[in-house]
């Protein structure tokens, strides 16, 4: 995580986030891919709840450009620090 963050920080010098963001979805699927064909094939992405799974989709890319966003804009220590801090007052709550 530590690597990625700083890779972030670096490329968010010369690159939009939203261009970070689709590279990094772009090599994350390629793996997906390859892990989900080669295991159950195309029938792994059966759902019965295919809006549960979207919302969720559009929460963890919304997060993930959030943190993107931290590290580029504060220091990485920081960003990284506020992260465990929300995950934790999430599981507190439970």
């Amino acid at each position: 995580m530590s690597l990625i963050s700083a890779m972030v920080r670096v490329l968010s010098t010369t690159y939009p986030l939203s261009e970070i963001l689709l590279f990094r979805f772009v090599f994350a699927m390629l793996f997906f891919w390859l892990v989900l064909l080669s295991t159950t094939g195309l029938t792994g992405l059966v759902t019965r709840r295919p809006l549960e799974h979207a919302l969720r989709s559009f929460c963890g890319v919304f997060s993930l450009a959030m943190l993107y966003y931290a590290v580029s804009n504060i220091p990485i220590a920081d960003a990284t620090a506020l992260s465990y801090a929300d995950c934790q007052q999430t599981r507190a709550g439970k």
